[in-house]
């Protein structure tokens, strides 16, 4: 396959025409999307036996997010767990809401596409958005309960599933200099430094990005894995994972940037220097070029995408930030003008808009380009299908006119070619 689709259970309430005449009413593919070139992506319902031999239906396209589980090896010699065995398998998770009667649990997925084995672990926090996996552990940023939630990526001995242990959440409100900044927390990407230092998270609500320090975040976790795997009884087992659930670890806040209040942070993307770093805000929509020194971000560059010429059928919301045609360029969405944008950095950190082009359809959540070629594929939410433009060797893109029917798509993912 070149691509997994993710996406929402439930259409959202409000449904706009579709920008193209003519196109498709959109089902969710019971078969893999041919496209272009034999590329592929396909929606997956894989019919599993957990570790209990219960059989289960894990609907992997009720996702909005998706990622295949690489990592580097974590830093200073950690132990970490057996990545060759997290060959072929994907993480996602599942954004669900208290108002879902069928499941109202959010949760992280674990699966494996080529051998049909999922595996699906509750998460007690609101609206999962984001996740990142460094090896040793899953983070995943939860928007409405403004939590970092952490889990082990652990397994039993004589098991074949990955065993996901959620361990607790990280509050970014429970701190008193949060407190200060804004009223509600709205963690939207998570991940590290290139240095493996720090924890970071674009906080949308507070207009900051957080950072917590790694090395102590990951001796604590494993205190509480190591108190999990010494726990004999089943019945005390379930207490403290229940206790570990509710209680936050508390640990050292420190704010590497501060926005101007309204800009809402939402996705960081490092350059391959380790050194420069492309911040993409929703709110204001903005993209901003840093640099990171000394455990700070210092801003030196910043380019509007909001009064961009556009489909203007709401605010412009900037959602998805990538790199693509080989890192040449950004490539940026927008909720509302229903743009996609094409930008380049310079080694200054100067950003030049190179081209935009409508998406093809309404509310751009996420877009890849899944091959080499330039073929870049959006997923627009509220149209119900994905679109395909095309992205040329000097950063032009062009809309084509085809169109892929895929019930509110929210996140694509570059599979195994």
């Amino acid at each position: 396959m070149s691509g997994i689709i993710g996406g929402y259970a439930r259409p959202a309430q409000h449904r706009p025409q579709a920008a193209a005449a003519g196109s498709p009413a959109a089902e969710p593919p019971g078969t893999p999307l041919t496209l272009q070139d034999n590329q592929r992506l396909t929606s997956l319902e894989l019919t599993t036996l957990d570790t209990r031999g219960r059989a289960a239906v894990v609907d992997v396209s009720d996702c909005s997010y998706i990622i295949r589980a690489q990592a580097e090896a974590p830093a200073g010699g950690e132990p970490q767990a057996d990545l060759a065995r997290w060959q072929d398998w994907y993480l996602a998770v599942q954004e669900r809401s208290p108002e879902n009667q069928t499941d109202p649990s959010s949760a992280l997925l674990a699966f494996n596409p080529g051998t049909g084995l999922a595996r699906r672990q509750a998460i007690p926090a609101l609206a999962p958005c984001f996740l990142y996996f460094d090896g040793l552990y899953v983070f995943t940023a939860d928007y409405s309960s403004g939590t970092i939630s952490c889990l082990a990526a652990d397994w039993q001995p004589d098991a074949s599933l990955p065993e996901l242990l959620y361990l607790g959440a990280l509050r970014p409100g429970d701190s008193q200099r949060a407190r200060q900044l804004s009223a509600a927390s709205h963690v939207h990407w998570v991940g590290t430094d290139p240095q493996q230092r720090w924890l970071l998270a674009t906080d949308l609500g507070l207009d900051c990005i957080l950072a917590y320090p790694l090395q102590e975040l990951r001796q604590s976790l494993g205190r509480r894995l190591a108190l999990l795997r010494s726990t004999l009884d089943h019945d005390q087992l379930a207490h403290l994972k229940r206790e570990f659930s509710l209680l936050p670890l508390t640990l050292p806040l420190h704010l590497p940037l501060t926005l101007p209040g309204g800009s809402g942070p939402r996705h960081l993307l490092w350059d391959q220097d380790g050194f420069h770093a492309y911040l993409l805000t929703e709110l204001s929509c903005e993209l901003f070029s840093l640099k990171w020194q000394s455990d700070t971000f210092d801003i030196q560059d910043r380019l509007s995408l909001k009064e961009l010429p556009g489909n203007q059928e709401a605010l412009p919301a900037a959602a998805a930030l990538h790199w693509c045609q080989n890192r040449q360029f950004l490539l940026a969405s927008v909720r509302g003008s229903n743009l996609l944008c094409s930008v380049k950095a310079a080694v200054n950190g100067q950003l030049t808009l190179i081209s935009c082009s409508d998406c093809g359809g309404s509310w751009p959540r996420d877009f890849a380009q899944l091959t080499g070629t330039g073929d870049i594929y959006c997923a627009n939410e509220r149209s119900d299908y994905l679109s395909r433009l095309k992205l040329t060797n000097d950063g032009q893109l062009t809309l084509t006119r085809d169109r892929y029917p895929v019930l509110a798509p929210a996140c694509l993912c570059n599979g195994w070619l």
